[in-house]
């Protein structure tokens, strides 16, 4: 066994042996990269030393003899069973929260508060570089016909249609099991607060200058909605209910001036595109499936972009199918605005012809039913003045009438909870809370954080209250209510 300084670690694209802290548990396991990422995390978390059991062969270390001490077998952890030959084995894959666990299953001793904060830190580290290397499915965008056929089986167009449908089922990927690992409860620390408050307003900015180029007639940003998308795809897998909260920030005030105008439309879209990476991620979708549909939510309304008086695709479809002539029309002027980019995923121009109700037998396509459902949900919100109990209840009765996929609504639904993340409620108890995650099997048992009645007034106190699992209290039942006079953090309680 030897025992490593972390200044003698060096890059490693598999490490051959896990890596051990002295109190057993596994920092990064066997065939896991090291990067300089993971080394910043040690040294950042107080773990100036790591221990490689092999012994033998390198792992990851670029040092003078002296720099590596062999060393006694070092005494077992409290508690563990173990020999006093070695350091107590942490079992957990990598991935695994909490404490080592023995065979049996049992804790073999908790963790130190370095070792867990950095087993939480590379997981987020993994989410990033995943997001980052999803690249969805991408074609040159003069592609796109200009004048599309009435008959969607002939031409480019329905091969375009049939490559972009044929990949939105739901691939298996597993992740909210994932997310529950690394998704964190009030309170946050400030600093992230603010830091979702910037990047949000930051990319509604972002998306109504790409709005403003294709109503000017310029070619569209594709790096820019791709990076944004990104950036959604990995808020989801970290933390979608800060995610979701953000959905009712209000107006963004960082929006150039001649901007202004495209301002409502680009905060619209960026709450469509919150919703539906947050029901994908209840529907296992794939890395590069829910960076395409949340691309694609991006650009769901880029019809409003040309014509003297454009309609918004979801409420044209809401209104029931339109004259052949007429969705030609709009499907030729969606088509004309999405030809103006360089590249386009292919799911974006999937979507856009399927809610033109240009689509042939067999109606939408998995990623355009789930857009019409969070655009239904944000249709609501935005006349209600805000996401909640009112308008999850009217996209579910809209389900139950089959106006809107009943699939699509209830991974929303898993998503939001009936008492929508974010959304004030009135304790059977007496006092206020705010959702801040939903429940388990029973979407109407959220988790609650109890508002003192002075958190926020003076000042943003996301610590300022208590938890309630209202799965867990069954005493309790909560109604909808209005947020509280005088407090203006759209984050208090997160």
């Amino acid at each position: 066994m030897r025992r490593i300084p972390i200044e003698a670690l060096r890059e490693r694209a598999a490490l051959p042996r896990p890596l051990y802290h002295e109190c057993g548990a596994v920092l990064i396991p066997a065939g896991a990269r090291l990067g300089r990422e993971e080394i910043e995390l040690l040294a950042r978390n107080g773990i100036r030393k790591v221990y490689d059991l092999g012994g033998n062969g390198e792992v990851g270390v670029a040092v003078p003899a002296s720099g590596v001490s062999s060393l006694a077998p070092a005494p077992a952890a409290r508690g563990s069973g173990e020999s006093a030959g070695a350091p107590a084995l942490a079992r957990a894959a990598d991935g695994a929260a909490g404490s080592a666990l023995g065979a049996a299953g049992e804790p073999l001793v908790a963790l130190p508060p370095e070792v867990a904060t950095f087993q939480r830190e590379r997981r987020l580290l993994l989410h990033r570089r995943e997001v980052e290397r999803a690249l969805p499915r991408e074609l040159p965008a003069e592609r796109l016909v200009a004048e599309p056929r009435s008959a969607l089986r002939e031409g480019p167009l329905s091969e375009l249609l049939a490559r972009g449908r044929g990949g939105e089922e739901p691939g298996g990927a597993r992740w909210r099991e994932r997310v529950d690992l690394v998704r964190p409860l009030p309170p946050r620390p400030e600093r992230d607060r603010q830091e979702a408050l910037a990047r949000r307003e930051a990319q509604v900015a972002s998306l109504a200058d790409v709005y403003a180029q294709l109503l000017a007639g310029q070619g569209g940003e594709h790096t820019g909605l791709l990076a944004i998308a990104r950036e959604l795809c990995r808020a989801v897998l970290i933390d979608p209910d800060l995610l979701l909260a953000l959905c009712d920030a209000g107006p963004v005030d960082a929006v150039g001036y001649q901007r202004q105008a495209l301002e409502p439309l680009a905060r619209h879209c960026w709450n469509v595109a919150v919703l539906v990476g947050a029901a994908g991620l209840q529907l296992d979708l794939g890395l590069e499936q829910l960076v395409e549909l949340i691309y694609a939510a991006l650009l769901h309304e880029v019809a409003t972009l040309e014509g003297e008086q454009p309609q918004r695709l979801g409420e044209r479809v809401a209104a029931g199918p339109a004259p052949a002539t007429a969705a030609r029309e709009e499907l030729r002027r969606c088509l004309g605005v999405l030809r103006r980019f360089e590249r386009l995923p292919v799911g974006a121009v999937a979507v856009a012809v399927a809610l033109l109700g240009m689509v042939p037998e067999g109606g939408p396509g998995h990623f355009a039913r789930l857009l019409l459902a969070a655009h239904a949900v944000e249709r609501f919100a935005a006349a209600a003045g805000g996401l909640g109990h009112g308008a999850v209840r009217e996209v579910a009765a809209m389900a139950a009438r089959r106006e809107l996929d009943p699939g699509a609504v209830r991974a929303l639904l898993k998503a939001l909870s009936l008492f929508p993340v974010g959304s004030w409620v009135e304790l059977s108890d007496g006092g206020l809370g705010r959702v801040v995650r939903p429940g388990g099997p029973d979407s109407a048992r959220p988790l609650v954080w109890r508002w003192d009645g002075t958190a926020g007034r003076a000042g943003p106190r996301a610590g300022a209250g208590m938890l309630l699992d209202l799965a867990q209290r069954p005493d309790i039942r909560i109604a909808p209510a209005a947020a509280p006079d005088g407090v203006l953090d759209p984050l208090l309680g997160f």
